[in-house]
């Protein structure tokens, strides 16, 4: 299972878009870890999630420079891209793990 959640807020410098996606994979989390890459960072967004597994979420901010023309690049191309790559990701990982047992 995966939730998209899409955030906007306004920031100093302009908007700032959210992207938060939740996988539960049937895994321990040590080994979804171990597969997403050996990043401190990562360590933070996988929790074990009782009999599920493991509940990864990512979380990404982003805004693009150049005011009204980076806002209009964040909409119309960034924000879909980097939902499709987290997606992609979480899907392989989730499949790659879940077959493991």
């Amino acid at each position: 299972m995966t939730r998209d959640l899409r955030l906007l807020r306004v920031g100093f410098t302009g908007v700032v878009h959210s992207i938060r996606l939740e996988t539960v994979i049937a895994a321990a989390p040590g080994d979804c870890f171990g597969l997403s890459l050996s990043v401190d960072a990562h360590t933070a967004s996988m929790r074990a999630s009782g009999d599920c597994g493991t509940r990864m979420t990512d979380a990404v901010e982003f805004g693009s420079p150049l005011g009204p023309a980076g806002a209009l690049a964040d909409d119309l191309v960034l924000d879909r891209y980097l939902r499709q790559l987290l997606s992609k990701r979480n899907g392989w990982l989730k499949s790659t793990l879940e077959a493991r047992g």
